[in-house]
């Protein structure tokens, strides 16, 4: 019995291995085989200012990460600012509103991921007009290791930028954050990012948003593979494509 099971594990681990030298190879196949239709390309009017560059984008924001966590949900909000500096190196800040999102990572992350909504007014002649909403993305942790989780995650972003049409657009941050700790003030460096928000992903492809659930059946074949082979690939297996998430 134990030289059975012992040969079964040899066997397991050789074809484990085959897979892990050719798994690469089959996804190239799947992708570059069967990539979407090309569409129009896209003018710049279509992609807003924010995420026209692809330069790392240094801001600075101030707020109490307890207060955040404590006091805002789907419907609350926080007034704040933000303050990022212009291609000319000059700084600037727009008036925002901000509350902690996610999931898992809001109940296990000391640094909770944000979402930012601006006024279309106050966001008017400067690098973020034509964005309402933003997802920011920081660390998880204080750890120095978080930076580089962040930016595995943006590069997933800019990856399936090349794998679909239909993606969202993301800018790298650098971000000095400093954070309310009663009367102390803590200053933190991070690395971050923003996404799009998904209204404007809709807008270029004329499309619209559904705010419910969309079973897979009901969605395009040929997408909903690729982005469960993507998913694989990059070995995320927190998502869910029947809950757009």
């Amino acid at each position: 019995m134990i030289l059975y099971i012992t040969d079964i594990k040899a066997r397991h681990n050789i074809v484990k291995k085959q897979l892990l030298v050719s798994f690469p190879l089959i996804l190239f196949i799947f992708f570059s085989g069967f990539a979407q239709a090309p569409v129009e390309a896209l003018t710049d009017k279509e992609i807003t200012p924010l995420f026209a560059s692809s330069e790392t984008l240094p801001v600075r924001l101030r707020y109490s990460i307890k207060e955040l966590r404590k006091e805002t949900n789907d419907s609350t909000y926080l007034e704040n600012s933000i303050a990022f500096q212009n291609p000319d190196g000059t700084w600037d800040s727009i008036p925002v509103r901000i509350r902690a999102r996610g999931n898992w990572r809001l109940k296990n992350c000391y640094f909770p991921p944000v979402k930012i909504k601006i006024k279309k007014k106050t966001a008017a002649g400067t690098l973020f007009e034509g964005n309402k909403e933003l997802k920011l993305v920081l660390p998880c942790l204080l750890q120095k290791s978080g930076d580089d989780k962040v930016l595995c995650e943006l590069l997933a972003y800019r990856i399936y930028e090349n794998v679909s049409p239909y993606h969202f657009k993301s800018r790298r941050l650098a971000v000095e954050l400093y954070e309310e700790k009663g009367k102390k003030v803590k200053v933190h460096q991070l690395e971050g990012f923003v996404i799009e928000d998904i209204k404007n992903v809709a807008k270029r492809f004329d499309g619209h948003v559904n705010k419910r659930k969309v079973h897979p059946l009901q969605q395009d074949n040929m997408t909903c593979l690729q982005n469960d082979f993507f998913q694989y690939m990059i070995g995320n297996t927190d998502y869910s494509v029947a809950y757009q998430h």
